[in-house]
């Protein structure tokens, strides 16, 4: 048989390429033995992919206790146009849902939307924008909501603050660097009031950290100390000085894939700010001992990307992730969590690919977390959480609807320990993307 040079070279591709996806497989049954994971866990998405109950891995036995469905309530939030990019939830004290997110179709725009008592929901336009943006929400202890934002165009760091029906706008860093869409901040709100904010900056590849300058203000004996910023049984309340803030450098510089996607937190029984991060190819945990004093340590050696964080009344931090170092991975969900020793243990929840895309958690108070993602692959929302007996999980949303691929398309907060997700969907290709809300009953 003669061979033309032609011929030659598309068998010699073919041989290599057979070649390295053996080596890959080789590679993922390696890391599955280090792991102690199922023989299929890693390079199954070579083949096809069924979302079955023993697709997803749980704490004890590998074997997640799945019931299909539990009990959700679905309903549509809101359906005016391409909208439901960088999705934030959170419940206020009397279990009210607040969701952030940014609307893109012909003009652009920041939006918010509450609950309201009889169940409705009141949409409002926080401000108008240039293209879509992810959003990041925390309610005070008087129920008021803080937003931060990228403004794209701009290439600044925005925050919004509601003061009764006023929304309040400022600048937190006027120049951040070359941003897009996908570039997401992080916001939490301590005990006094004073918002917090983890955000990357891709001009320096660092990774930055926010707060607003404050006032201690003594208050006699018997004056009125409703305001939020009481401290315990002291009396001193803090005053917050509008358009000063104090940035701080994290941890710079990170990695040429750098996904400036952190999430913040605060722990409760030391007021210490906590955020998680990608970072010099690893999931790193970095928490706020003083000012421009970070303790940084590593959750996952091995990386990790778009990582949302909690911490519990405990004290004990938990991060949902997806494994790997760039857009190129696998993008498998898991969770890793620290014990009481501080060591993290790590966990997949589902081993479906694009399953770790967009996450997001919080924790109850039993200090369980509570994870819910986006199967892409499987076009579903999913709810996992961590009982005394492991890991169980369910389907929120039906089969049959769409996803878009990307983070901020997911959140989710607990109002007695029962969980709120906020999700974007839409039925089919050509129609209208939805903002959901799905609660637990």
């Amino acid at each position: 048989m003669t061979y033309t040079k032609k011929s030659v070279l598309y068998y010699k591709a073919v041989f290599v390429t057979v070649i390295l996806l053996l080596t890959s497989c080789s590679v993922f049954a390696a890391a599955n033995d280090e792991k102690n994971l199922t023989a299929n866990s890693y390079y199954e998405y070579f083949g096809d992919i069924y979302y079955h109950n023993d697709d997803i891995l749980g704490e004890q036995d590998e074997t997640l206790q799945v019931q299909p469905m539990l009990s959700w309530t679905r309903e549509i939030v809101d359906d005016d146009g391409d909208l439901g990019y960088g999705i934030d939830i959170d419940t206020d004290s009397c279990g009210r849902c607040h969701i952030s997110y940014s609307y893109f179709s012909g003009s652009s725009s920041l939006k918010y939307v509450r609950q309201l008592d009889n169940g409705s929901w009141d949409i409002q336009v926080v401000e108008q924008l240039h293209g879509r943006v992810m959003t990041s929400l925390a309610l005070d202890r008087e129920d008021q909501p803080h937003i931060v934002y990228f403004d794209v165009i701009k290439r600044c760091l925005k925050y919004a603050h509601q003061k009764n029906t006023n929304w309040q706008i400022e600048i937190v860093d006027d120049w951040v660097g070359n941003i897009d869409t996908i570039c997401s901040p992080s916001i939490v709100v301590d005990r006094w009031g004073r918002p917090h904010i983890a955000y990357g900056d891709p001009s320096t590849q660092s990774m930055m950290y926010a707060t607003k300058r404050f006032a201690a203000i003594p208050m006699k004996m018997g004056e009125d100390t409703k305001l939020r910023g009481k401290s315990n049984q002291n009396s001193i309340v803090t005053s917050l000085f509008p358009n000063q803030w104090t940035l701080e450098t994290i941890d710079s510089p990170l990695h040429a894939n750098f996904y400036p996607l952190p999430s913040i937190s605060i722990d409760p029984t030391s007021n210490h700010v906590c955020v998680a991060y990608a970072g010099h190819s690893q999931l790193r945990h970095a928490v706020r001992l003083g000012a421009n004093n970070w303790l940084i340590d590593i959750a996952n050696p091995e990386g990790g990307m778009n990582p949302a964080l909690a911490v519990g009344a405990n004290g004990l931090s938990a991060i949902s992730y997806a494994n790997g170092n760039d857009i190129f991975d696998d993008f498998i969900l898991m969770c890793a969590r620290q014990d009481t020793s501080g060591e993290w243990i790590i966990k997949m929840l589902d081993r479906n690919f694009r399953s770790g895309v967009d996450s997001a958690i919080t924790i109850d108070s039993n200090s369980h977390p509570h994870v819910a993602s986006i199967c892409y692959d499987e076009d579903l929302v999913a709810y996992f959480y961590l009982t005394p007996n492991g890991w169980s999980g369910s389907r929120v949303s039906p089969l049959g609807d769409e996803y878009i691929w990307g983070p901020g398309m997911v959140s989710i907060a607990l109002y007695d320990d029962q969980p709120h997700v906020a999700y974007r969907m839409r039925d089919g290709r050509g129609t209208p993307h939805r903002l959901m809300h799905a609660c637990r009953v």
